[in-house]
């Protein structure tokens, strides 16, 4: 499970949607099984098979089942309090970042708008 540090939201897929949920939901999946391919992560929905990706237009969806470059993902810690989500954008990194509605995962230019994730094992 991925979920948000300041929340307590799991990043969930619901009949192709993706957003921050609270995870006690049954009708949602909140397992993603982590891979690597070429030293990227990606995350895989274990029901749908699809991997977490960028959607092309500043957000993220959960709909490729190959791991290429719009579903690569790097993991690193922030002041030990939990991750960032770093995915490439052109010639950049850009970090994972939760919308103004609280549940979308959009993109974010700096640290400073960058989400804060912790990684649950079930």
């Amino acid at each position: 499970m991925i979920r948000h540090r300041a929340s307590g939201k799991a990043i969930s897929l619901k009949n192709g949607s993706l957003r921050l949920r609270e995870d006690t939901n049954p009708h949602c999946m909140y397992y993603w099984k982590c891979e690597q391919t070429w030293g990227w992560y990606g995350f895989r929905d274990t029901a749908s098979g699809n991997l977490l990706g960028r959607d092309g237009v500043f957000g993220f969806r959960a709909t490729q089942k190959l791991h290429m470059p719009w579903e690569w993902f790097m993991v690193s810690g922030h002041k030990n309090e939990g991750f960032h989500l770093r995915t490439p954008h052109w010639l950049s990194l850009r970090w994972v970042g939760i919308g103004a509605d609280g549940k979308t995962l959009v993109d974010a230019t700096s640290d400073d708008e960058a989400a804060v994730w912790e990684f649950v094992e079930v």
